[in-house]
């Protein structure tokens, strides 16, 4: 029996909210299951379509695995290394034949990303198979993309309960942004949910903190 993994994540980018990993394993025999039930890049579907294709993955694939990363840690280490790291976590805990990654680079940066991965798993040997938009190409990656995705929305539908309407999280997003702004204009501890050290938190603090300059120097 041969056990091959994907590898693919949600809100890596994003201002607000976790980025969320997943790792899927299946049979190498059972792969085409996943074609036959419209597995493709999460970012193509709908979200009830994803919804959906997350329950028939769980029941497909021998194994599931998801880490979600806060933004608190986000903020104390580089989200490469983090990728890195967790990305380890995943594969020992599924404990593949092969991996399939996609990796947030491009020509010799690939390689030098899987050697890491590698390293870190502690088998010299291991079989990665790692690509940029990787998702997009292997039905077994499509597949964590997709669980990774529902993931991250449901944890970002949570949190709205919680704090309010901001959006998707993404900084394109205008209600993200607006949702940064009124928590810096509040003059407190950003929430827990935002990525600090973004720089969309640094374009939109400074304008702030040179109109708090200028109002105190009209004093």
């Amino acid at each position: 029996m041969h056990l091959i993994a994907g590898i693919d994540e949600a809100g890596r980018g994003c201002l607000i909210g976790p980025m969320v990993l997943c790792g899927v394993m299946i049979e190498k025999e059972r792969e085409p299951e996943l074609q036959a039930i419209g597995v493709k890049d999460s970012k193509q579907l709908t979200p009830s379509k994803r919804e959906h294709l997350y329950e028939l993955i769980h029941k497909i694939a021998r194994s599931v695995q998801v880490i979600l990363v806060s933004s608190q840690e986000i903020d104390q280490e580089n989200l490469n290394v983090l990728s890195k790291k967790k990305s380890a976590e995943l594969i020992n805990l599924l404990d593949p034949d092969c991996i399939y990654l996609d990796v947030p680079a491009r020509g010799r940066g690939i390689q030098k990303y899987c050697q890491a991965v590698r390293w870190l798993v502690g088998k010299e040997h291991l079989e990665i198979c790692g690509e940029n938009k990787a998702d997009q190409n292997y039905p077994i990656v499509a597949a964590a993309s997709i669980v990774a995705k529902v993931v991250r929305d449901r944890e970002i539908s949570a949190l709205r309960q919680i704090y309010g309407d901001f959006g998707s999280g993404y900084p394109s997003d205008p209600k993200t942004k607006h949702f940064a702004q009124q928590c810096l204009a509040a003059h407190q501890p950003l929430p827990p949910i935002i990525r600090t050290k973004w720089s969309t938190i640094s374009r939109v603090r400074k304008p702030q903190q040179q109109r708090l300059f200028d109002e105190r120097t009209d004093l």
